[in-house]
C-alpha cells in the first residue's frame, strides 16, 4: 500500500511502467523516475501520453556516479538489486536511506532465491541469468535484510507475493 506517500521514486525505472502503475492507482500521488540517461529518453513521451506527465519528473542519471535526486518520501527498486554484486548494491543502499526522510518507505522488488530452500526455477533462472550477465545474482529476502539493516533501515518486513521466484518484495523504513 502507498497510502500516507506523497512522492514516490522509483529508481532504476526504465521508461517508468511501475511508476506509472503506482500513479494511477493513486491519484494524488507524484513521482520521480530516476535511471541512465538513454534509458529515461523515452519515459516522458510515454508519460504524457498517459497523462502522467504533470505528476512524475524524470530525471537521467546514474546511482553509481551521483547523488540520488531528493523529495520522495518513498523509493522503490524494481529488480535492480539482482543485477549487481553486493558492494554496490549496499552504496545504492546507503545513498537511499539518505535521500529518504524519518520514517521514508523503501520498497524493494526483485527475483528472491530461495535461500536454504532454493526454488528450482527462481534460482536456476535467475542465477543463470546473472551468470550469463557477469554480475549480480538473486539474493535470498534474508540477505536482503541484512544489507538494508547495514544501510540504516528499520523495521525490514518480507511481503507476501504470489509467485517469489519471478519477484519477492521487502520494505523498509528509514528511522
Amino acid at each position: 500500500s502507498l497510502r500516507g506517500v506523497r512522492h514516490l521514486m522509483d529508481v532504476g525505472g526504465g521508461t517508468g511502467a511501475f511508476l506509472a502503475a503506482a500513479a494511477r492507482r493513486w491519484p494524488s500521488l507524484a513521482g520521480t523516475l530516476f535511471d541512465l540517461p538513454p534509458v529515461v529518453e523515452g519515459a516522458e513521451a510515454q508519460l504524457a501520453e498517459a497523462g502522467l506527465s504533470q505528476r512524475i519528473r524524470v530525471c537521467g542519471g546514474s546511482f553509481r556516479d551521483g547523488d540520488l535526486p531528493g523529495g520522495a518520501d518513498a523509493i522503490s527498486l524494481v529488480r535492480v538489486c539482482y543485477d549487481h554484486n553486493d558492494d554496490t548494491v549496499a552504496e545504492l543502499l546507503r545513498s537511499v536511506r539518505q535521500v529518504l526522510p524519518p520514517g521514508g518507505l523503501l520498497i524493494l522488488a526483485e527475483p528472491m532465491s530461495g535461500g536454504a530452500r532454493p526454488s528450482r526455477i527462481g534460482d536456476g533462472y535467475f542465477g543463470f541469468y546473472t551468470m550469463a550477465m557477469t554480475t549480480g545474482r538473486p539474493r535470498a529476502p534474508a540477505r536482503h535484510a541484512e544489507l538494508l539493516a547495514a544501510a540504516g533501515f528499520e523495521r525490514i518486513r518480507v511481503r507476501p507475493t504470489a509467485r517469489p521466484f519471478i519477484s519477492g518484495v521487502l520494505t523498509a523504513r528509514a528511522p
